[in-house]
């Protein structure tokens, strides 16, 4: 189990992916992992995560302005937008590298719930989510680390919606890895 605070500035727009520039990410959450198949100095993990805490920077905030008994949504400002986040769907390759150090590489598919429609109105307020990284553990003792990574990620509706802009970050994080191992039958 490892708790995380990470976060990521400026997110990168592009054609493919997230085409939103310009917003801050934080998050708040915590790496589950076990292992499934052990070969050598290489552990495969399932390894979901929860994201209770997702913030989202410069997200339009509109209101309804009736113009000739017209209503209609105008931009009233920009804003945070808050959310909470699952990923079940993960995976963690970890590689033994020194006494005190261990690599791993991470991928992640879920989704998380915003307090308003992200990144913008026409979108929805559920987004799915794409990660993937990798990073380091130093560790302190036989059952904790420090976890160091990095992860791309990406928020967007899938074209369920009639907008499907989506947001990317590049995210640093920061966490405390907590192990328990289990005995061998």
């Amino acid at each position: 189990m490892s708790p995380y605070i990470g976060g990521g500035r400026h997110s990168p727009a592009g054609y493919n992916w997230g085409t939103t520039p310009d917003r801050d990410h934080a998050f708040v959450g915590v790496h589950f992992a076990t292992p499934v198949l052990r070969a050598g100095r290489f552990t495969l993990m399932y390894a979901p995560n929860a994201t209770p805490f997702v913030m989202i920077s410069n997200n339009p905030r509109y209101k309804t302005v009736v113009t000739r008994g017209i209503p209609r949504k105008a931009e009233s400002g920009r804003g945070p937008v808050f959310g909470a986040g699952l990923a079940p769907f993960g995976l963690q390759g970890e590689v033994r590298g020194t006494k005190r150090m261990d690599f791993y590489s991470m991928a992640a598919l879920g989704g998380a719930w915003f307090t308003d429609y992200m990144p913008q109105d026409g979108a929805r307020r559920f987004n799915f989510s794409i990660e993937f990284g990798g990073g380091v553990f130093l560790r302190t003792n036989h059952q904790r680390a420090v976890q160091l990574g990095y992860k791309f990620h990406h928020f967007s509706n899938m074209y369920t919606a009639r907008e499907n802009p989506g947001v990317d970050g590049h995210v640093f994080y920061l966490g405390l890895r907590w192990q328990k191992r289990l005995p061998r039958e």
